[in-house]
């Protein structure tokens, strides 16, 4: 179990970075189409009046935010646990415009794509690769190996 697990650890680099350029592309693409961001905010009906264009400026702050930490390392663990939570509201918002039959785009990034429940699965993956980063980022730092013992236990002999 010990090896699989360092496998995936040593991928963890990799798709860590992956996950904040995901997030880094649909930061920019949220400000670049800004309009179609707020009316997609609009079009789900959960979000209202002036409250629309703060809430686009809070998603597109926190997209880029997430992706720059995750994509350069800084407080990795956070910005992960922040991804998750907010990919866990995008997919609370699909889900109840799905359950009360909105014909509405996604507003994900990637297109005019009507919401449906492969965009409520692919949130879910990337919730669980989100905590997955969270869970496994920095599980060795701290740790006091054998070795490091070794080491403060001869240097405070001397």
């Amino acid at each position: 179990m010990s090896k699989v697990l360092s496998v995936i650890d040593r991928a963890i680099l990799p798709i860590r970075i992956l996950f904040g350029a995901l997030f880094l592309y649909t930061s920019a693409w949220h400000a670049i189409h800004a309009g179609k961001l707020l009316q997609s905010i609009k079009d789900y009906q959960i979000i209202s009046g002036s409250l629309v264009p703060w809430s686009g400026l809070v998603f597109i702050a926190l997209e880029a935010g997430i992706a720059i930490t995750l994509i350069f390392g800084y407080f990795v663990r956070q910005a992960a646990i922040t991804a998750a939570a907010l990919l866990a509201v995008f997919t609370a918002a699909m889900i109840s415009a799905i359950a009360r039959g909105l014909d509405i785009a996604c507003g994900c990034g990637l297109g005019d794509t009507t919401v449906s429940w492969f965009d409520v699965v692919r949130d879910v993956v990337l919730i669980a690769i989100a905590l997955w980063i969270a869970w496994r980022t920095g599980k060795n730092e701290g740790a006091v190996t054998e070795e490091t013992a070794e080491q403060l236990s001869s240097s405070t002999a001397k």
